[in-house]
């Protein structure tokens, strides 16, 4: 690829691809590009197009930065079969890839509400479900521990054979409804949201519509930033689960396309060895007895779990990163991240990574940066490098016709980021669990559960079963004791199981 500004506010990109389908996606993006967007096609043999000239007009004069292309290896130009993968049934893939851009950006408006029984789950407000042309809401996922938060969307009268479902699941909510959850699942390296009680939920809805031959279809997972890595962990997941139900009649494809190519094998491997060496999805596990009364959707998310883990029982500790490729090779995972994009330099992509022209992410006009936006300054070359990991940024790109003149590469890897991964996983998780003590486990409504189930603890004690006991309720009781006279209260409670059942499930422990 060759980059030259000819001219202020024009840009020219000339790509070497072998996409058969690049025709095709450029003309989709010249018709609604507004006129801004033209291009050439430059023919050599019988087997496609030898270069594709694509010029942008109307952009912003902005320095583009250049630091983070030097480490690209690009790869055999013919491996974008990626983008027309002859296990799918659906022939413009690139249509739903496209498509998977406005599901993961309405991924990120997935709201916390209350059920009439005070239960908290995630909905899409109305204006923004009806907002994706073509596509209809039919699910929403939240989880209140990890803060995971994904939208399921099934495509509208699709054509005979190309039904499919998007899963669009959100990244770190940084700007706008901050959820610290995610800053927290983001030190787990999204570990934490893979397996989450939703996720799992998730993949158990997923694999019962891929595997109806008859009504069923092909699925899409997607993300952008961190939805990216959990798109990845969540889609091998469903892939493994589905070859854990051994179910002889056959599905059909999963798909994984990710904005911001991080990549995922590192911490899919870590939840494997987690759970080899006995300690399940490496929550704590006073938080999954109370789940398991208090959930309604945790009995079918552990049922998902036992599954994958009595495949991974099977498994040496040699085994571990060989099987996760040969689970992933069953399944189409592709991710488009731009050249400059610092996040792409972390992990090791399980699939196939199509690298995007920086001059794609410069804004037309007067149209400003996310940077620009929230900080009210120009942002520069900083602003464009972070614009190219922004879904702002993947928008621009796909609204250009920039999958047209994506090629395979990777990028050098920072290791540094993976060394820190054991130190970031100590805190993530503590992290999360101190946000969930003090907000679910502190609420009335959990108050409320402890107390009725008979068996619970708290900060304060470690075993109540009466709440007249000292540091078994939430309101001070005057027993003469400290302070002013009075017992302190205790912040949060969670239901415990009876000790009987502490030494049955103990005993039922697999040994190693």
């Amino acid at each position: 690829m060759a980059l030259t500004a000819d001219a202020i506010n024009d840009v020219q990109i000339v790509a070497i691809s072998a996409m058969p389908e690049a025709r095709a996606i450029l003309m989709a993006a010249q018709g609604a590009g507004e006129g801004r967007l033209t291009y050439a096609v430059r023919q050599s043999d019988r087997d496609g197009p030898a270069a594709i000239d694509v010029r942008l007009g109307g952009v912003r004069n902005l320095d583009l930065p250049a630091r983070l292309s030097d480490d690209l290896i690009y790869g055999d130009i013919r491996n974008t079969v990626v983008m027309s993968d002859p296990r799918s049934a659906i022939p413009e893939l690139w249509r739903v890839d496209e498509a998977t851009v406005v599901a993961s950006d309405l991924a990120y408006e997935v709201k916390e509400w209350r059920t009439p029984d005070l239960r908290e789950q995630g909905r899409l407000p109305s204006e923004l479900a009806t907002s994706f042309v073509g596509y209809d809401v039919i699910a929403t996922y939240l989880d209140t521990y990890t803060g995971f938060k994904a939208v399921a969307f099934d495509r509208r009268n699709p054509e005979p054979g190309q039904a499919h479902r998007i899963y669009a699941i959100a990244g770190t909510q940084v700007f706008v409804n901050t959820d610290f959850r995610d800053w927290a699942a983001g030190l787990t390296m999204a570990r934490s949201h893979m397996v989450s009680t939703a996720a799992l939920r998730l993949i158990a809805d997923a694999a019962a519509y891929v595997s109806d031959r008859e009504n069923g279809g092909e699925v899409f997972i997607t993300g952008q930033s961190q939805g990216a890595v959990t798109a990845q962990g969540v889609g091998f997941l469903l892939q493994e689960y589905l070859g854990a139900t051994r179910d002889t009649r056959g599905h059909h494809l999963v798909h994984v396309v990710s904005w911001g190519a991080v990549g995922s094998l590192q911490p899919i491997m870590t939840l494997i060895e987690r759970q080899r060496d006995g300690l399940g999805r490496d929550f704590p596990a006073p938080f999954e007895h109370h789940w398991a009364a208090t959930s309604a959707d945790h009995a079918k998310a552990m049922g998902v779990w036992s599954r994958l883990a009595q495949v991974w029982s099977e498994l040496d500790d040699a085994a571990i990163e060989p099987h996760v490729g040969t689970v992933a090779a069953n399944m189409r995972i592709v991710g488009y991240f731009y050249e400059i994009d610092p996040f792409a330099r972390a992990g090791t992509f399980l699939g196939t990574s199509l690298v995007l022209p920086t001059a794609f992410v410069l804004p037309a006009d007067c149209e400003q940066l996310v940077t620009e936006l929230m900080f009210q300054t120009r942002a520069g070359k900083v602003g464009i490098t972070l614009e190219a990991h922004f879904l702002k940024g993947y928008q621009r790109a796909v609204e250009r016709g920039a999958l047209a003149v994506a090629r395979p590469a990777e990028t050098g890897k920072w290791d540094w980021v993976t060394d820190l991964l054991p130190l970031g996983d100590i805190i993530g998780k503590a992290w999360l669990a101190e946000i969930y003590r003090d907000t679910v486990l502190s609420t009335d409504t959990n108050w409320r559960a402890c107390t009725a189930a008979g068996t619970w603890r708290t900060d304060r004690n470690r075993h109540c079963r009466q709440d007249s006991w000292p540091g078994c309720t939430r309101e001070p009781i005057a027993t003469g004791g400290e302070a002013d006279g009075g017992d302190i209260g205790a912040r949060w409670c969670l239901i415990e199981p009876p000790p009987e059942r502490e030494v049955v499930e103990a005993a039922a422990l697999p040994a190693r």
